[in-house]
């Protein structure tokens, strides 16, 4: 017969042992607290996502840009130019904000450089290319099977989305 709590101390070692891993420290550092400091910009790019990957209107705004497709005469050049330009700056400012939030160190909220580093490098990257990537996505989803103008546009933000993640 045992006696009671003989196995505690075996508990509080496997307790202990799993709270101090490093996977568990790399989880909490880069892939929990990290966005957690960038949660406006990660709550925004979840917005522009859900916006022109899952939703009709936003499905439909990028129907009407491949419609205007890249004539001079109606300025369905102008439109998609300024369209891609406009996607361009704005994912690099959710890029930078994020990249300049993650550089400086909160004496209150205090991360680990060995495991956040990795979520420093990446959070910033992810939610700038995030964007293009689903408005290239959904171009693609909603073109034709022959070459279209939703498939060179697809592509285009595609490519940008890319771009943008190994910047």
């Amino acid at each position: 017969m045992s006696t009671p709590g003989t196995n505690d101390g075996r508990l509080v070692r496997r307790v202990r042992f799993y709270w101090d891993s490093p996977v568990r420290k790399f989880i909490w550092d880069s892939l929990l607290r990290v966005p957690w400091l960038i949660a406006y910009n990660v709550g925004g790019t979840a917005v522009l996502v859900i916006l022109f990957a899952f939703t009709s209107q936003g499905q439909d705004l990028l129907r009407i840009s491949a419609e205007r497709g890249f004539a001079l005469a109606d300025l369905g050049f102008l439109w998609n130019l300024l369209f891609l330009i406009g996607t361009l700056v704005g994912s690099l400012s959710l890029w930078y904000t994020s990249r300049l939030t993650l550089g400086v160190e909160y004496p209150g909220y205090p991360l680990d450089p060995k495991y956040a580093a990795f979520g420093r490098r990446w959070w910033p990257r992810v939610v700038g290319s995030l964007v293009p990537l689903a408005i290239g996505w959904t171009f693609l989803r909603i073109g034709s099977a022959v070459p279209s103008s939703e498939t060179l546009l697809g592509w285009l933000y595609l490519g940008m989305g890319l771009a943008l993640l190994l910047f």
